[in-house]
């Protein structure tokens, strides 16, 4: 089924929605306490890391901001989910 909102008058899908693909995907960042891991999810787009790792990561987003500012807005959502997880498991302790 299309989205409604991704539909023209007379019901055919649109073929280019610029303002759709160059808004940034939100990122959400998921702890397994049992396996040790954090799951960083954007769109398609999964993977799943060591916990020990998660500072490793925040520092590679961070790098990746400071080197390719005219990109920064599309590794913001990462970071944020990551951030947002740090504090979270920080929170716990």
């Amino acid at each position: 089924m299309v989205d409604p909102s991704l539909q023209i008058a007379n019901d055919r899908p649109r073929l280019l929605f610029r303002d759709h693909f160059n808004a940034p995907m939100k990122t959400v960042a998921t702890f397994d306490s049992a396996a040790g891991t954090f799951t960083l999810e954007k769109d398609i787009w999964r993977g799943t890391f060591p916990i020990a790792d998660l500072p490793k990561w925040l520092n590679f987003y961070r790098q990746q901001m400071q080197r390719y500012p005219a990109h920064a807005a599309n590794y913001a959502p990462d970071m944020e989910a990551l951030e947002a997880l740090a504090a979270e498991l920080h929170a716990r302790q």
